[in-house]
């Protein structure tokens, strides 16, 4: 994934998320869930691109949002 001068790259089965060419490990492995669809830790994805995130625990409802 590109946007601007960031560029991110994560491989289904692997751990490993490169930031601008830097590995960082995932709690959670990507996994494709089912044809066409991958599942990809969230706040990791979205924190890579500068973004906001917050979980609402009484909603189950996570927002991502610009710095």
């Amino acid at each position: 994934m590109v946007k601007g001068k960031k560029t991110v790259k994560i491989t289904v089965g692997s751990p490993v998320i490169m930031i601008d060419g830097e590995a960082k490990t995932m709690d959670v492995v990507p996994e494709i869930a089912e044809p066409g669809r991958v599942m990809l830790p969230a706040r990791l994805v979205a924190e890579a691109f500068d973004a906001t995130v917050t979980w609402d625990g009484a909603t189950r409802e996570v927002s991502i949002g610009k710095v």
